[in-house]
């Protein structure tokens, strides 16, 4: 179906059912595989499944998400976890989405979801957050070597500050001492990714506290030149890193490109390795020595000339800790795993007997498709809505080029034929 996707669901099934006596394929199965494919794919390609064909499928996968959510944050923030915590908090979850008479979370349910998801138990040993100096040298020889499996335009950073947009400057001209002004906090966080060389900047995601700002009435978010999305804190959340995540992974997906990518290890980046088991081009590396990024910083700026005190202290800002992440409450993992299964389900409904008709769809000729496709990129560019977001904008337009190309060579052999005639 991959190579040929025009192929009826129901000829899939009857090629099985011809090839394999007694499988009694029906088209509905195809139709599950098929919505699920990159599941499968994923499963194909991991070697740890290369020679298995059946993937046993988890029961609660709504109260699973939301222990995978939880954990994740857990661990970020350092919390100390045993069976019993988190058995405890699978009957929360389950009890907030009435399966607590389904699911008791018992001791085989607890050590399964620590198999899936690569949980097990950790020896302590001294103050894991801190960064000793004696280990920098390995950490330098381990970044190396991962550094040299990729291309320097596929070495990727991706990190969070936080911007307060109407802070007073804290120095000014005068004659005498002068008094300040009370500070202003009202903030934004933005996170920008670029790569190593510095060629390819994706558009910085800006996170505010307003939905619908006053600034943006009559105004085409999707137009701004970054993606915007809010909520009340104007923090860093794991749905909303989830969201521009899978967008670069969809990015570079289509690209066929393999990236490193080097994000730190803060409790709303959900961490895509340790629960996202297929097979996205993204490779994800949690780099939490931040002391070995400070010393070189201040190596670099030890270099500067003597008359550079106000670029200096300028960086040191930049230094200075920012909340930029918030962490989700139970109820609002609740909320974020509800809306994502929503979202699936209406994008899965589709009309199981259309695969059982017989119409011939018409071709479509190169000329109308440029008509559609251009009527198509103006609706887009009207529209004021997130869930029309400019950077797929610009996947239109390069096939509006494409097109265009095939009809304008359409039209130049239907001349040449002519004329030959």
């Amino acid at each position: 179906m991959v190579a040929n996707p025009n192929i009826k669901q129901s000829d899939v099934a009857s090629f099985f059912n011809e090839k394999y006596i007694g499988l009694n394929i029906q088209r509905t199965t195809i139709n599950k595989i098929w919505k699920d494919k990159q599941k499968w794919l994923s499963v194909l390609s991991t070697s740890q499944f290369s020679h298995t064909f059946r993937q046993r499928s988890v029961q609660f996968p709504e109260v699973d998400k939301a222990m995978q959510i939880w954990t994740s944050q857990a661990i970020a923030a350092g919390l100390p976890l045993s069976d019993m915590i988190l058995q405890q908090k699978g009957l929360e979850f389950a009890k907030m989405f009435n399966m607590d008479d389904k699911l008791k979370c018992a001791n085989g349910w607890v050590y399964r979801f620590k198999k899936r998801n690569g949980i097990h138990k950790i020896k302590l040993s001294g103050e894991a957050n801190s960064a000793p100096i004696e280990s920098l040298p390995e950490e330098r020889a381990r970044l190396r070597a991962l550094l040299a499996k990729y291309d320097k335009e596929d070495i990727y950073n991706a990190d969070e500050t936080g911007l307060f947009f109407r802070i007073e400057p804290n120095q000014t001209l005068g004659t005498s001492p002068t008094s300040g002004y009370k500070m202003d906090k009202n903030r934004i966080s933005i996170l920008f990714c670029t790569n190593a060389t510095g060629n390819h900047k994706f558009r910085p995601l800006v996170i505010g506290k307003s939905f619908n700002p006053r600034c943006f009435k009559n105004f085409n978010k999707s137009a701004l030149p970054v993606t915007y999305r809010a909520n009340s804190k104007a923090w860093m959340r794991s749905d909303i890193f989830v969201e521009w995540l899978n967008h670069l992974d969809y990015y570079f997906r289509t690209l066929n490109r393999k990236i490193l990518l080097i994000i730190d290890n803060a409790g709303s980046h959900f961490n895509p390795k340790r629960f996202e088991k297929n097979d996205n081009d993204i490779s994800n590396d949690e780099m939490s020595n931040e002391e070995n990024n400070l010393n070189e910083l201040e190596s670099l700026l030890s270099e500067l000339p003597e008359d550079s005190d106000g670029l200096l202290e300028y960086f040191q800002m930049l230094d200075k800790k920012i909340p930029t992440e918030e962490v989700l409450t139970d109820e609002q993992i609740i909320n974020f795993i509800q809306r994502d299964e929503n979202e699936k389900d209406d994008n899965n409904n589709d009309d199981d007997d259309d695969d059982d008709d017989d119409v011939i769809v018409p071709l479509i000729s190169a000329k109308k498709a440029v008509d559609l496709l251009e009527t198509y990129i103006k609706y887009f560019e009207q529209q004021n809505d997130d869930d029309f977001d400019f950077n797929d904008l610009q996947i239109f337009k390069k096939y509006l080029r494409v097109t265009r190309f095939k009809a304008f060579n359409s039209k130049n052999q239907t001349i040449l034929d002519t004329f030959l005639n």
